[in-house]
């Protein structure tokens, strides 16, 4: 997913660390409304419609009613937690995930972009706006 979609604007994947190594166990990106022409609920529509099932990013615990019985302070805000939340959505993944369907999911994923007009190996071709 990174390689072939590095350079769609609007689409940003977690920075990977030197001193950590993800397992990749869930593939999250955050989709910029404005850099990438629609929001992440319109880019999940569409792909649905192209039969790519994806997973909206959990609400932060802020946001979780079940924990308010608890005792957890439902008033408090958190902005970084409700962008990640409002905007971050999973792509599909699995062990059994080849290499042609996750081509056809970037491919979906470029095609939903307004400023991308074409694609090749390295990712989108820009539109210039």
């Amino acid at each position: 997913y990174r390689t072939l979609l590095k350079d769609v604007p609007g689409v940003t994947f977690q920075q990977d660390q030197p001193d950590r190594l993800n397992i990749y166990w869930m593939n999250g990106v955050l989709i910029d409304p404005i850099a990438f022409g629609m929001s992440r609920n319109d880019l999940m529509v569409h792909l649905k419609d192209a039969g790519i099932e994806t997973r909206k990013f959990f609400n932060g615990m802020h946001r979780q009613s079940s924990l308010a019985k608890y005792g957890c302070d439902m008033s408090d805000e958190y902005p970084i937690s409700d962008m990640l939340a409002d905007n971050g959505l999973y792509l599909p993944s699995g062990s059994a995930l080849t290499a042609s369907q996750i081509e056809y999911i970037c491919d979906a994923i470029k095609r939903a972009s307004p400023f991308c007009i074409g694609s090749n190996a390295h990712g989108c071709i820009q539109q210039v706006r």
